[in-house]
């Protein structure tokens, strides 16, 4: 059986922040916006182009559905034919032992009513047989 922990460890291993910021087509950079959602889309991007190498490598089927954003999920994962909802989410560093919130989906939504697609963009439900 696969430890899907330490595989996406290894494949996220050595990830950092290179990001300057907005280039322009006149070859300017701008500053990034302090909107906390910009800095998370940044990272999602990141972050699934990486496992989406790895799970290539790996012979997985690994498919991004690409209305990131309030979307659920932002991945799917098909793996030892189990189906697996990937998320990512994003915190600030408060202190050196703790960071900020964070939410794992809206509670009006997928944990309320967990057979509906009720966000918009949503692309599966948050009950749907086989997410694991």
């Amino acid at each position: 059986m696969l430890d899907l922990r330490k595989e996406l460890g290894a494949a996220l291993a050595g990830t950092t922040w290179d990001i300057e910021g907005i280039l322009h087509v006149d070859g300017t950079v701008t500053g990034l916006p302090t909107e906390s959602r910009v800095v998370t889309e940044i990272i999602q991007s990141l972050v699934l182009g990486r496992v989406t190498a790895w799970a290539k490598r790996a012979g997985h089927v690994f498919t991004v559905n690409e209305s990131f954003g309030r979307g659920y999920p932002d991945a799917d994962l098909l793996l030892d034919g189990r189906l697996i909802a990937v998320e990512v989410k994003s915190a600030r560093v408060i202190k050196d032992d703790r960071i900020s919130p964070m939410t794992l989906g809206t509670y009006n939504g997928y944990f309320l009513e967990p057979d509906s697609k009720k966000l918009r963009r949503g692309t599966r439900c948050y009950n749907e047989a086989g997410w694991k």
